[in-house]
Protein backbone atom coordinates (compact mmCIF):
# COMPACT_ATOMS: atom_id res chain seq x y z
CA UNK A 1 0.00 0.00 0.00
CA UNK A 2 1.51 3.32 -0.97
CA UNK A 3 0.26 5.41 1.89
CA UNK A 4 2.12 2.98 3.80
CA UNK A 5 5.48 4.67 2.51
CA UNK A 6 4.43 8.25 3.21
CA UNK A 7 3.14 7.29 6.68
CA UNK A 8 -0.59 8.33 6.16
CA UNK A 9 -2.68 6.26 7.70
CA UNK A 10 -3.41 3.49 4.91
CA UNK A 11 -6.55 3.30 2.98
CA UNK A 12 -7.59 -0.41 2.46
CA UNK A 13 -8.05 -0.97 -1.38
CA UNK A 14 -10.17 -3.59 -3.25
CA UNK A 15 -8.10 -5.71 -4.98
CA UNK A 16 -9.09 -9.00 -7.31
CA UNK A 17 -8.04 -12.61 -7.55
CA UNK A 18 -8.86 -15.71 -9.33
CA UNK A 19 -8.55 -19.79 -8.61
CA UNK A 20 -9.11 -22.39 -10.35
CA UNK A 21 -8.64 -24.91 -7.60
CA UNK A 22 -9.64 -22.14 -4.51
CA UNK A 23 -6.15 -22.75 -3.04
CA UNK A 24 -3.56 -21.34 -5.65
CA UNK A 25 -4.92 -17.59 -6.69
CA UNK A 26 -3.52 -15.21 -9.41
CA UNK A 27 -4.05 -11.06 -8.35
CA UNK A 28 -5.20 -9.43 -11.66
CA UNK A 29 -3.24 -6.81 -13.39
CA UNK A 30 -5.74 -3.93 -12.36
CA UNK A 31 -5.54 -4.38 -9.01
CA UNK A 32 -6.36 -1.66 -7.16
CA UNK A 33 -9.77 -1.86 -9.06
CA UNK A 34 -10.81 1.45 -7.19
CA UNK A 35 -8.14 3.21 -6.53
CA UNK A 36 -9.25 6.13 -3.84
CA UNK A 37 -11.47 4.51 -2.38
CA UNK A 38 -12.00 2.57 0.96
CA UNK A 39 -12.78 -1.10 0.61
CA UNK A 40 -12.77 -3.57 3.07
CA UNK A 41 -14.33 -6.59 5.05
CA UNK A 42 -16.39 -7.21 1.83
CA UNK A 43 -19.32 -9.57 1.01
CA UNK A 44 -20.33 -9.93 -2.83
CA UNK A 45 -23.47 -11.54 -4.52
CA UNK A 46 -24.74 -12.04 -7.44
CA UNK A 47 -28.12 -11.47 -8.59
CA UNK A 48 -29.97 -10.76 -11.48
CA UNK A 49 -26.88 -10.73 -13.64
CA UNK A 50 -25.64 -7.77 -11.50
CA UNK A 51 -22.70 -8.46 -8.70
CA UNK A 52 -23.70 -6.61 -5.77
CA UNK A 53 -21.05 -6.07 -2.93
CA UNK A 54 -21.60 -4.81 0.70
CA UNK A 55 -17.97 -3.85 1.49
CA UNK A 56 -16.55 -1.59 4.91
CA UNK A 57 -15.61 1.45 4.11
CA UNK A 58 -13.84 4.64 5.89
CA UNK A 59 -14.37 5.09 9.40
CA UNK A 60 -16.11 1.49 9.26
CA UNK A 61 -19.42 2.53 7.35
CA UNK A 62 -20.72 -0.46 5.52
CA UNK A 63 -21.61 1.26 1.68
CA UNK A 64 -22.53 -0.36 -1.42
CA UNK A 65 -21.04 -1.31 -4.83
CA UNK A 66 -22.22 -2.92 -8.26
CA UNK A 67 -20.02 -4.37 -11.17
CA UNK A 68 -21.45 -6.27 -14.47
CA UNK A 69 -17.95 -7.71 -14.73
CA UNK A 70 -16.41 -7.81 -11.06
CA UNK A 71 -13.20 -5.94 -12.07
CA UNK A 72 -15.22 -2.40 -12.62
CA UNK A 73 -17.30 -1.67 -9.68
CA UNK A 74 -19.50 1.39 -8.96
CA UNK A 75 -20.00 3.21 -5.92
CA UNK A 76 -23.71 3.44 -4.69
CA UNK A 77 -23.42 5.22 -1.61
CA UNK A 78 -23.51 4.15 2.43
CA UNK A 79 -26.49 2.03 3.64
CA UNK A 80 -29.46 3.33 4.97
CA UNK A 81 -29.88 1.88 8.23
CA UNK A 82 -32.72 2.24 10.23
CA UNK A 83 -34.36 1.22 13.97
CA UNK A 84 -37.01 -1.50 14.16
CA UNK A 85 -39.10 1.77 14.56
CA UNK A 86 -37.89 3.15 11.04
CA UNK A 87 -35.96 5.69 12.43
CA UNK A 88 -32.00 5.95 11.87
CA UNK A 89 -29.96 3.84 13.89
CA UNK A 90 -27.28 6.78 15.40
CA UNK A 91 -24.31 7.78 13.79
CA UNK A 92 -21.00 5.78 14.28
CA UNK A 93 -19.77 2.67 12.76
CA UNK A 94 -21.66 0.20 11.23
CA UNK A 95 -19.22 -2.16 9.39
CA UNK A 96 -18.56 -5.57 8.21
CA UNK A 97 -21.27 -6.45 6.56
CA UNK A 98 -22.52 -10.31 5.89
CA UNK A 99 -25.31 -10.58 3.40
CA UNK A 100 -28.28 -13.22 2.73
CA UNK A 101 -30.59 -13.33 -0.07
CA UNK A 102 -33.72 -15.78 0.30
CA UNK A 103 -37.67 -15.09 -1.08
CA UNK A 104 -36.47 -11.40 -2.27
CA UNK A 105 -35.24 -10.60 1.34
CA UNK A 106 -31.78 -9.11 1.64
CA UNK A 107 -30.69 -9.98 5.45
CA UNK A 108 -27.84 -7.47 6.39
CA UNK A 109 -25.52 -8.55 9.26
CA UNK A 110 -23.54 -5.83 10.39
CA UNK A 111 -21.50 -5.06 13.50
CA UNK A 112 -21.23 -2.07 15.55
CA UNK A 113 -17.25 -1.37 17.10
CA UNK A 114 -17.47 -5.36 17.06
CA UNK A 115 -19.55 -5.05 19.68
CA UNK A 116 -22.11 -6.97 18.64
CA UNK A 117 -24.09 -8.39 15.30
CA UNK A 118 -27.34 -6.90 14.08
CA UNK A 119 -29.70 -8.01 11.53
CA UNK A 120 -31.54 -5.65 9.27
CA UNK A 121 -33.60 -6.47 6.43
CA UNK A 122 -34.15 -4.82 2.98
CA UNK A 123 -36.87 -5.60 -0.16
CA UNK A 124 -35.58 -2.79 -1.91
CA UNK A 125 -31.56 -2.34 -1.14
CA UNK A 126 -32.65 1.05 -0.01
CA UNK A 127 -33.34 0.96 3.21
CA UNK A 128 -32.85 -1.82 5.86
CA UNK A 129 -34.57 -2.18 8.38
CA UNK A 130 -33.67 -3.56 12.05
CA UNK A 131 -35.20 -6.94 12.71
CA UNK A 132 -34.42 -5.90 16.79
CA UNK A 133 -32.69 -3.39 17.85
CA UNK A 134 -30.69 -5.74 20.20
CA UNK A 135 -27.97 -7.86 18.71
CA UNK A 136 -28.72 -11.28 17.10
CA UNK A 137 -25.16 -12.35 17.98
CA UNK A 138 -23.63 -10.83 21.07
CA UNK A 139 -20.42 -11.13 22.33
CA UNK A 140 -19.86 -13.70 25.47
CA UNK A 141 -20.67 -15.21 27.79
CA UNK A 142 -17.58 -17.51 26.80
CA UNK A 143 -14.09 -15.89 27.04
CA UNK A 144 -13.01 -16.56 23.24
CA UNK A 145 -15.71 -13.78 21.96
CA UNK A 146 -16.11 -12.01 25.15
CA UNK A 147 -15.12 -8.33 23.46
CA UNK A 148 -15.28 -8.40 19.99
CA UNK A 149 -17.61 -10.40 17.27
CA UNK A 150 -18.02 -9.66 13.66
CA UNK A 151 -20.02 -12.02 10.94
CA UNK A 152 -18.13 -13.30 7.92
CA UNK A 153 -20.25 -15.47 6.00
CA UNK A 154 -23.52 -16.88 5.90
CA UNK A 155 -24.20 -20.40 4.74
CA UNK A 156 -27.10 -22.92 4.48
CA UNK A 157 -26.23 -26.49 4.66
CA UNK A 158 -29.55 -29.60 4.93
CA UNK A 159 -31.74 -26.54 6.26
CA UNK A 160 -30.08 -25.20 8.71
CA UNK A 161 -27.71 -21.39 8.50
CA UNK A 162 -24.28 -21.55 9.69
CA UNK A 163 -22.48 -17.83 10.81
CA UNK A 164 -19.04 -18.03 10.17
CA UNK A 165 -17.46 -15.00 12.52
CA UNK A 166 -14.17 -13.74 13.70
CA UNK A 167 -14.01 -13.17 17.58
CA UNK A 168 -11.65 -11.70 20.01
CA UNK A 169 -11.13 -11.99 23.90
CA UNK A 170 -8.97 -8.86 24.05
CA UNK A 171 -10.61 -5.47 24.46
CA UNK A 172 -8.88 -4.03 21.96
CA UNK A 173 -9.02 -6.93 18.96
CA UNK A 174 -5.44 -7.76 18.40
CA UNK A 175 -5.85 -11.59 18.05
CA UNK A 176 -9.05 -12.58 16.50
CA UNK A 177 -10.19 -16.65 16.11
CA UNK A 178 -12.73 -17.96 14.18
CA UNK A 179 -16.17 -19.62 15.15
CA UNK A 180 -19.60 -20.78 14.15
CA UNK A 181 -22.47 -20.24 15.07
CA UNK A 182 -26.15 -22.09 13.54
CA UNK A 183 -29.96 -20.87 12.98
CA UNK A 184 -33.20 -22.17 11.84
CA UNK A 185 -34.79 -18.87 11.06
CA UNK A 186 -31.40 -16.51 10.54
CA UNK A 187 -32.43 -14.41 13.74
CA UNK A 188 -32.30 -16.83 16.46
CA UNK A 189 -28.13 -17.77 17.01
CA UNK A 190 -26.26 -20.82 18.81
CA UNK A 191 -22.82 -20.65 18.97
CA UNK A 192 -21.21 -23.91 18.22
CA UNK A 193 -19.99 -25.61 21.92
CA UNK A 194 -16.41 -26.43 20.36
CA UNK A 195 -15.71 -22.49 19.56
CA UNK A 196 -13.43 -21.57 18.32
CA UNK A 197 -12.58 -23.49 15.23
CA UNK A 198 -9.71 -21.91 14.43
CA UNK A 199 -8.17 -20.68 18.22
CA UNK A 200 -5.68 -18.74 19.09
CA UNK A 201 -2.05 -19.69 19.67
CA UNK A 202 -2.28 -18.88 23.18
CA UNK A 203 1.88 -18.54 23.71
CA UNK A 204 2.73 -17.09 20.55
CA UNK A 205 -0.54 -15.27 18.76
CA UNK A 206 1.24 -13.31 17.12
CA UNK A 207 3.42 -15.35 15.10
CA UNK A 208 0.33 -17.72 14.75
CA UNK A 209 -1.54 -14.63 13.03
CA UNK A 210 1.76 -14.00 10.74
CA UNK A 211 1.77 -17.60 9.63
CA UNK A 212 -1.51 -17.75 8.80
CA UNK A 213 -1.39 -14.59 7.09
CA UNK A 214 1.42 -15.35 5.15
CA UNK A 215 -0.02 -18.55 3.76
CA UNK A 216 -3.02 -16.86 2.53
CA UNK A 217 -1.10 -14.46 0.87
CA UNK A 218 1.06 -16.75 -1.00
CA UNK A 219 -1.40 -19.59 -0.99
CA UNK A 220 1.43 -22.12 -0.31
CA UNK A 221 2.03 -23.88 2.87
CA UNK A 222 4.49 -22.02 5.48
CA UNK A 223 7.18 -22.77 8.04
CA UNK A 224 7.36 -19.83 10.46
CA UNK A 225 10.55 -21.74 12.42
CA UNK A 226 11.22 -21.62 16.49
CA UNK A 227 10.75 -22.97 20.02
CA UNK A 228 7.27 -23.81 18.75
CA UNK A 229 7.95 -23.79 14.80
CA UNK A 230 4.25 -23.39 12.98
CA UNK A 231 3.49 -25.20 10.14
CA UNK A 232 0.69 -23.60 8.01
CA UNK A 233 -1.50 -24.38 4.89
CA UNK A 234 -3.71 -22.34 2.80
CA UNK A 235 -6.96 -24.81 3.40
CA UNK A 236 -6.61 -23.81 7.21
CA UNK A 237 -4.93 -26.48 8.62
CA UNK A 238 -2.20 -25.60 10.79
CA UNK A 239 0.38 -28.11 13.35
CA UNK A 240 2.46 -26.20 15.96
CA UNK A 241 5.54 -28.42 16.59
CA UNK A 242 7.21 -28.09 19.74
CA UNK A 243 10.09 -30.56 19.46
CA UNK A 244 12.84 -28.32 18.75
CA UNK A 245 15.66 -27.84 21.51
CA UNK A 246 17.51 -24.69 22.22
CA UNK A 247 20.78 -25.79 19.98
CA UNK A 248 18.88 -25.29 16.60
CA UNK A 249 19.04 -21.23 17.18
CA UNK A 250 22.44 -20.71 15.06
CA UNK A 251 23.37 -20.14 11.82
CA UNK A 252 22.33 -22.33 8.79
CA UNK A 253 19.85 -24.58 10.59
CA UNK A 254 17.23 -22.88 8.71
CA UNK A 255 18.88 -23.59 5.52
CA UNK A 256 19.28 -27.60 6.73
CA UNK A 257 14.93 -27.96 7.37
CA UNK A 258 14.09 -26.51 4.00
CA UNK A 259 16.95 -29.48 2.84
CA UNK A 260 14.85 -31.70 4.62
CA UNK A 261 11.39 -30.48 3.48
CA UNK A 262 12.48 -30.58 -0.15
CA UNK A 263 14.18 -33.69 -0.40
CA UNK A 264 10.66 -35.36 1.15
CA UNK A 265 8.92 -32.98 -1.55
CA UNK A 266 10.89 -34.60 -4.05
CA UNK A 267 10.30 -38.37 -3.15
CA UNK A 268 6.68 -37.48 -2.85
CA UNK A 269 5.25 -36.54 0.14
CA UNK A 270 2.92 -34.10 -0.05
CA UNK A 271 3.79 -30.41 0.62
CA UNK A 272 1.51 -29.90 3.81
CA UNK A 273 3.19 -33.33 5.50
CA UNK A 274 6.54 -32.83 4.09
CA UNK A 275 6.94 -29.20 6.27
CA UNK A 276 5.26 -31.15 8.87
CA UNK A 277 7.50 -33.80 8.57
CA UNK A 278 10.23 -31.95 7.85
CA UNK A 279 10.51 -29.91 10.90
CA UNK A 280 9.52 -32.62 13.21
CA UNK A 281 12.56 -34.57 12.26
CA UNK A 282 14.84 -31.54 11.67
CA UNK A 283 13.92 -30.89 15.67
CA UNK A 284 14.74 -35.04 16.69
CA UNK A 285 17.81 -35.36 15.04
CA UNK A 286 19.10 -31.89 17.19
CA UNK A 287 17.65 -33.34 19.86
CA UNK A 288 20.14 -36.03 20.11
CA UNK A 289 23.33 -34.11 18.30
CA UNK A 290 26.08 -32.99 20.59
CA UNK A 291 26.85 -29.94 22.49
CA UNK A 292 27.47 -27.60 20.45
CA UNK A 293 25.80 -28.81 17.79
CA UNK A 294 26.58 -26.85 14.80
CA UNK A 295 24.48 -26.70 11.03
CA UNK A 296 27.14 -29.52 9.49
CA UNK A 297 26.03 -31.59 12.47
CA UNK A 298 22.22 -31.78 11.28
CA UNK A 299 22.11 -33.64 8.04
CA UNK A 300 23.74 -37.42 9.35
CA UNK A 301 21.25 -36.72 12.93
CA UNK A 302 18.19 -36.12 10.62
CA UNK A 303 18.78 -39.26 8.72
CA UNK A 304 19.34 -41.17 11.80
CA UNK A 305 15.95 -39.81 13.48
CA UNK A 306 14.17 -40.96 10.39
CA UNK A 307 15.81 -44.18 10.47
CA UNK A 308 15.11 -45.34 14.23
CA UNK A 309 11.53 -43.66 13.31
CA UNK A 310 10.82 -45.99 10.31
CA UNK A 311 12.67 -49.28 12.16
Amino acid sequence: NPDLSRGQVPVRRLGYATSADGLNWTRSNANPLLKHAWVEDMCVLKQGGCYWMFAEGEQDIAHLLTSADRIRWHKRGPLDIRLASGQPIPDGPRGTPAVWLERGVWHLFYERMDRGVWLATSRDLKTFTNVSDEPVLACGPEAYDLQMIAVDQIVQFRGRYYAYYHASALEQGREWSTCIASSDDLVHWVKYAGNPVLPVDPEYPGRSSATRAATARLGAVVVLKGPDSIIAAPDGRVIINDNAPPSLATAGTGDILAGAIAALLAQGMAPFEAAAAGVWLHGAGAASGPPGLIAEDLPALIAKARHDLSS
